[in-house]
């Protein structure tokens, strides 16, 4: 009984080393690297989204632009949850400070740019990516790396990528977009490795046309649209990130890597 009892309490405690988000396994950066480039030809693609989650590590300082538009706490837990190191930042200057960046966003595309600019952070964001380093859009934050946008006339964007956002025809469907629902991956640095197609959720009534240049992923609702942009130092998603659970944090992990192998 007392040898059983021992086994028992040694299988229990090994349990505690499994591949679990509460036990990340940690590689040299050589191992890292080859295991990465080898994962999907031994486990597919869909397997390498979910083995990656497990491979932790702190890759970058990064910083989440605060402009009193964005949901914050969710996106920087799934920046931590990815490996990075987050502070929010306020004061346009502190841009300096980090070797990438984040321009989340949740609102009208009026307000954002009104807001960004009351804030004086257009143009520190235009010489951040102009220096090198990585920026990464998400929902209105990829809208307004756009041009324009006709949710407001005569309003300017960052021009970052060279469109403008159209409004969904409430003719043709329920707008907004709220759900899941799939994006066909084109060839792009960040999402290398990663299959296919992925399933991501996405809150959202404007969109960049399927022809903006950059496009790096097409999703299919009422026409197909550009669902992801890279290009230009940025990498921008119009679903969020950080509430498409596996393939969410993959892509935020990628986007970490990218930034800190690419950085100048």
């Amino acid at each position: 009984e007392m040898m059983r009892g021992k086994r028992e309490n040694f299988f229990s405690r090994e349990k505690k080393f499994s591949l679990s988000p509460r036990a990340p396994l940690t590689l040299s950066r050589k191992a890292k690297k080859l295991f990465y480039l080898l994962l999907p030809t031994f486990v597919g693609n869909r397997a390498y989204i979910k083995t990656n989650l497990y491979i932790r590590d702190f890759f970058m300082d990064i910083a989440v632009i605060d402009y009193v538009m964005g949901n914050l706490r969710s996106v920087g837990k799934a920046l931590e949850y990815a490996g990075a190191k987050v502070e929010f930042i306020t004061q346009p200057e502190k841009l300096n400070d980090f070797p990438c960046a984040m321009l989340p966003g949740v609102g009208s595309f009026g307000d954002g740019m009104n807001n960004l600019r009351a804030r004086g952070f257009v143009d520190p964001i235009l010489d951040f990516i102009n220096s090198g380093r990585k920026m990464m859009g998400i929902c209105l934050g990829m809208q307004m790396m756009l041009n324009s946008s006709e949710e407001s006339p005569g309003v300017a964007g960052l021009g970052i990528f060279n469109a403008g956002a159209v409004k969904f025809d409430p003719e043709q469907g329920k707008v907004p977009q709220i759900g899941w629902n799939t994006v066909e991956l084109e060839k792009n640095p960040v999402t290398e490795g990663m299959p296919d197609e992925i399933d991501v959720y996405f809150v959202h009534s404007f969109y960049a046309p399927f022809d903006t240049p950059g496009r790096a992923g097409v999703c299919r609702y009422q026409q197909p649209f550009s669902a992801i942009l890279c290009g230009n130092n940025c990498f921008a998603t119009q679903f969020h990130p950080e509430k498409s659970q596996n393939a969410g944090i993959a892509l935020l992990k990628n986007f970490l890597r990218w930034a800190k192998e690419n950085t100048k």
